[in-house]
């Protein structure tokens, strides 16, 4: 939308009026489709940096763009979820995004709620 230029553009209003519901329809029809209630995947491709606020030698990211898995809940209008999913080897998170049709709020907070109560119990300390 950046580069389409300004709001009432022809090619902005295409994106908002047209690209945007074909993509909820085609997401929400794969789902239908498939039968599931909802997507799941890695919330980020790339552990978050240690760093936000300067430049990390240390990191390493083989991903042109490490939070592209995100794009897809907010380009198609879906309601998504992250969830904690445990730690690397560096000790740095890692989640878990749920994403649903539209109105589906329950259901994804149902499932993040199950899986990180199945989470907790996996690496509770006794």
């Amino acid at each position: 939308m950046k580069s389409a230029g300004k709001f009432k553009s022809d090619e902005v209003q295409s994106i908002i009026y047209e690209k945007m519901p074909a993509l909820t329809n085609t997401v929400e029809q794969t789902m239908i489709k498939n039968g599931v209630d909802a997507l799941i995947y890695p919330t980020m491709s790339c552990v978050a940096s240690v760093r936000h606020d300067a430049k990390d030698s240390t990191y390493k990211c083989d991903s042109d763009d490490p939070y592209a898995a995100s794009y897809l809940a907010s380009s198609a209008h879906l309601p998504e979820i992250s969830v904690p999913s445990g730690r690397d080897s560096q000790n740095m998170p890692i989640g878990l995004s749920f994403t649903g049709a539209q109105d589906s709020e329950r259901i994804l907070l149902g499932l993040a709620a199950a899986y990180e109560k199945i989470i907790r119990t996996r690496t509770a300390t006794f």
